[in-house]
C-alpha cells in the first residue's frame, strides 16, 4: 500500500483530499506542522493549499531539502507557490483574485494530465500568482488567455505544482489528476 505524507497548510478541501487518497488505497499521514516524520518511508508528498500567502514574512513553510529527496511531490495552490518560492521562482499578489471555475489549457505533456483533454475546467481560489519559474521547471498549463501559469513540473524530478484546486468535490478532472499523482508515486517517478 502506498504511503503519502500530506502537509496540511489549512485548506478547507483537505478532508476531501484525504478521502480521495483512502478511496485510491493510499495510506496517508496528515501533519499540520513542520515536524516531518522519516521521509524515506513515504512514496509521495502532497503540500496542500491554504489561506496564507508566501509573499509575506513568516509564512508557513517546509525545509527546502524536502524538494531534493527524490520523492514525488505535488503542491496544490499554496503548496505550488511554496515550491516556487523555495526554488527561487517568483510569486506575487495579483490585482484580481482568481476565484471560481476557470478554463485551463494544457500546453505540455505531463504525467499529471494523463487521460485528460487539452482544455479542462478547474477551481481557483487565490490572490497570488506565479510569474517566474527557474529553468529547472517547465510550464504545463496556463489559464485561458495564457497570462497566468496554472501548473508546472520539474524537468528531471517528480515535482509538480498546480495553482488551482483538484481537491474539490465537483471536479472529475481533479480526481483524475490526484489519481495520476498516485500512479506517479507508485512508479517511483
Amino acid at each position: 500500500m502506498l504511503k503519502i505524507l500530506l502537509i496540511d497548510f489549512g485548506c478547507p478541501n483537505v478532508n476531501y483530499l484525504c478521502d480521495l487518497l483512502q478511496y485510491n488505497n493510499c495510506k496517508y499521514i496528515r501533519i499540520t506542522n513542520n515536524k516531518i516524520p522519516n521521509l524515506l518511508s513515504f512514496n509521495g508528498i502532497i503540500l496542500s493549499g491554504g489561506p496564507k500567502s508566501v509573499t509575506v514574512d513568516n509564512h508557513p513553510s517546509i525545509d527546502k531539502y524536502i524538494l531534493d529527496m527524490n520523492i514525488p511531490i505535488l503542491g496544490i495552490c499554496y503548496g505550488a507557490q511554496l515550491i516556487t518560492k523555495l526554488k527561487l521562482g517568483t510569486v506575487v499578489t495579483h490585482h484580481n483574485k482568481l476565484l471560481g471555475w476557470k478554463t485551463l489549457n494544457i500546453c505540455n505533456k505531463s504525467k499529471l494530465y494523463r487521460g485528460l483533454y487539452h482544455q479542462i475546467y478547474i477551481y481557483c481560489k487565490h490572490d497570488d500568482i506565479i510569474t517566474y519559474l527557474p529553468d529547472e521547471f517547465i510550464v504545463t498549463s496556463y489559464n485561458c488567455n495564457k497570462k497566468v501559469i496554472m501548473s508546472f513540473e520539474h524537468k528531471k524530478d517528480s515535482i509538480y505544482g498546480v495553482q488551482y484546486h483538484p481537491d474539490v468535490i465537483d471536479s472529475k478532472e481533479g480526481e483524475i489528476i490526484i489519481k495520476n499523482f498516485i500512479r506517479i508515486c507508485s512508479d517511483g517517478k
